[in-house]
């Protein structure tokens, strides 16, 4: 039986557009290089996996799979290649994955609806209206609401522009309803399951930003407010959630009639969350991310705009470099770090699941423009032999031995061997995704067409046509 819940009505249920592209637009602006989110994983991806641009997600358990053909939602058992459209559901935009056979899509079928789905059963177990919200910047595109499950999977959480509700996964119900008056910037749930932290839109004054990051206690049900002197961003946990690094790529004042980097204010800042406190600046700039021991932390110093009163030691300032950018690394339990030069363009880096980051740079860094390996422990940096390509639309393996990537064909990148390699294919694969057990990729080629590849096989081994008709 499907429940329907009608969502809170008036002026909660407002958000602003101009608020929202204001959003966007510092997020995803300006800067080719920084930290690389162009990695798919199976299971939920942060904010919910988008389906309205043609991705692939991929259950937990890595037995079917969820796309889109036009307005149909596609379920594919990935063993037999057996379709079934979810009858139901169309024009989905995100989803994410809840106890096995549990999905939650936001769909904008006749009206905005957020939609808990049964797979098993093919049917609808709840679904509430809500308003959905989609904005394209050049080739990047993100949809709105985005969602969260939590880790327990009873706890759904819903994120608008300048709203958190966190609904019963079995029910639909509404538990907590945050609103706020700055535009929501990144919402994360802390590991100890009873927190959520967001991150808000900054203000200014007298020349300074200020970005309040809100610790919300589920139990509670209390706020408190850490107020961080810099631009909003992506935060980023460290160290087990004890600690949090927020750090801009690019902060400037609206307004300020300069607009060069003399202008920009976008340190590093360390927020400690056993005491809900703001630490300190570091010298610096983002994005951060950090190894999966949660123990180091990488970042970027420009040597053209340095905050030089940020450091402890004066001798310990980088002059004498030929480069202008370095890469930075934090030990998150000190809050020491050091850096190494990487030439005079911004790169891109990705991190993987052995703490070794993935770098490839901007056009300019390096004159062939291959993909790097920089090995954190060593500080080595690593030719990568092969075609040159980019990692614009990948995944990585878990024991981070491969990285396979879509670059107008499909290629292997062995992080062991340095070398990355094409693999012959009679079609080039437009979106991939990959299994949890690392044995498979699925290859879009179409709308209407998937392919599975066996990565040990090294070959195409089933076509699955998901042209809309059940199988």
């Amino acid at each position: 039986m499907t429940r329907s819940i009608t969502e809170p009505s008036g002026a909660q249920q407002e958000w602003s557009v101009v608020g929202m592209i204001g959003l966007l637009f510092i997020a995803g602006c300006g800067i080719d290089g920084g930290l690389n989110q162009n990695q798919h994983t199976p299971g939920n991806e942060e904010d919910g996996t988008s389906l309205s641009i043609g991705d692939i997600a991929i259950d937990p358990s890595g037995q079917y799979f969820i796309s889109n053909n036009a307005d149909q939602i596609i379920h594919g058992d990935i063993a037999t290649g057996s379709v079934t459209v979810l009858p139901g559901v169309e024009k989905a935009h995100r989803l994410a994955f809840g106890r096995p056979d549990k999905i939650f899509i936001t769909s904008s079928g006749e009206s905005g609806k957020l939609i808990s789905y049964d797979v098993a059963k093919k049917t609808v177990d709840w679904e509430m209206r809500i308003f959905l919200f989609d904005l394209i910047i050049g080739d990047w595109q993100r949809s709105y609401p985005l969602i969260q499950v939590t880790d327990d999977h009873q706890q759904l959480v819903l994120v608008d522009s300048q709203r958190l509700r966190v609904l019963s996964t079995a029910t639909g119900k509404p538990l907590h309803d945050l609103s706020f008056d700055e535009n929501i910037i990144d919402v994360d749930l802390h590991p100890d399951g009873e927190r959520i932290i967001v991150t808000l839109d900054n203000t200014w004054r007298d020349g300074i930003p200020n970005t309040e990051v809100v610790v919300y206690s589920i139990k509670q049900r209390s706020r408190t407010i850490i107020n961080v002197p810099n631009c909003s961003d992506e935060l980023e946990l460290a160290a087990g959630g004890a600690t949090g690094l927020l750090a801009p790529t690019r902060c400037a004042q609206p307004d300020s009639g300069g607009g060069g980097d003399d202008d920009e204010y976008d340190p590093v800042s360390v927020i400690d969350f056993s005491t809900h406190t703001f630490v300190r600046n570091l010298p610096g700039f983002g994005p951060t991310a950090v190894t999966p021991d949660g123990l180091t932390a990488v970042a970027f110093m420009d040597l053209d705009n340095l905050d030089e009163s940020l450091f402890d030691n004066p001798e310990d300032i980088p002059t004498d470099s030929d480069s202008r950018y370095q890469l930075m690394f934090i030990d998150v339990r000190t809050l020491q770090f050091d850096s190494m030069e990487i030439g005079d363009n911004l790169p891109r880096y990705a991190m993987t699941p052995s703490e070794q980051i993935l770098l490839v740079d901007a056009d300019t860094w390096f004159n062939d423009a291959r993909i790097r390996l920089l090995d954190i422990p060593t500080r080595q940096l690593h030719m990568v032999a092969g075609p040159d390509v980019r990692l614009n639309n990948y995944v990585i393996t878990s024991d981070s031995s491969r990285a396979l990537l879509l670059d107008d064909g499909l290629y292997d990148l062995s992080v062991l061997e340095r070398v990355v390699s094409s693999v012959p294919l009679l079609f080039t694969p437009k979106n991939l995704n990959i299994t949890p057990d690392d044995s498979k990729l699925l290859l879009r080629e179409d709308k209407n067409l998937l392919w599975v590849y066996d990565i040990a096989a090294q070959d195409v081994v089933l076509p699955i046509s998901i042209d809309g008709e059940t199988s």
